[in-house]
C-alpha cells in the first residue's frame, strides 16, 4: 500500500473498526481500501460535520451556535461525531461533505488533514479562505473548493489565541 519517504499518519476508531491512513503523495485509505471525497459542490445538498468544542465563553458559544444555525438552514444537515480527526476522515471517505471548526488544536487535526487532502479534500482557513495555518485553531475542510467557499460564506469568523 505505501512505500518509503514521508511519514505514515493514521486515525483509528475502535468502535467502527476503521483504520484511516495516508502518506503525502500516496493517497488515503480506510482498512487498506483507497478512499476519496464525495465531490459534493452544493451546500444545500451537503452534510456538514462540526463540533461544539470545550470553550464555554458565552460570546464564543453565541457565534458557534449562530454558525451552526446558518449551516443547518442552508445545508442538508449538520452532525457531530465527537472527534475532529474522525470528522476529517469522514469527509475523506465521503461519509460527510464538509467539516468546520473553531477553537481546535493542532493535535486534533494534523493526521486528519493529510488523510482528507490525500483523498481530494480542499482545506482552508475559514476566516479568509486562504492557506490553513494549523496553529490558528480553525479549519474548514470540504469535498470541493466550491462547497468550501459556500460554507465559508455562511459562518462568522472567530479568533482564538494560539496555545
Amino acid at each position: 500500500m505505501f512505500r518509503g519517504g514521508s511519514p505514515l499518519v493514521i486515525v483509528y476508531t475502535i468502535i467502527q473498526e476503521k483504520l484511516y491512513s495516508a502518506k503525502k503523495g500516496q493517497g488515503a485509505y480506510c482498512n487498506s481500501e483507497e478512499i476519496s471525497v464525495s465531490g459534493q459542490t452544493e451546500l444545500k445538498k451537503a452534510l456538514v460535520f462540526s463540533e461544539f468544542g470545550s470553550h464555554r465563553d458565552p460570546k464564543k458559544l453565541e457565534i458557534k451556535f449562530g454558525n451552526m444555525y446558518n449551516i443547518i438552514m442552508k445545508s442538508h444537515g449538520i452532525r457531530a461525531q465527537g472527534s475532529a480527526a474522525l470528522d476529517l476522515c469522514g469527509v475523506a471517505c465521503g461519509q460527510a461533505d464538509a467539516f468546520v471548526e473553531y477553537g481546535i488544536h493542532v493535535w486534533d487535526i494534523a493526521a486528519g488533514i493529510l488523510i482528507a487532502t490525500e483523498a481530494g479534500a480542499t482545506v482552508m482557513d475559514p476566516n479568509n479562505g486562504g492557506k490553513l495555518d494549523m496553529m490558528n485553531r480553525r479549519i474548514l475542510c470540504a469535498s470541493s473548493r466550491s462547497l468550501a467557499h459556500q460554507l465559508r460564506s455562511q459562518i462568522k469568523s472567530q479568533e482564538f489565541i494560539p496555545d
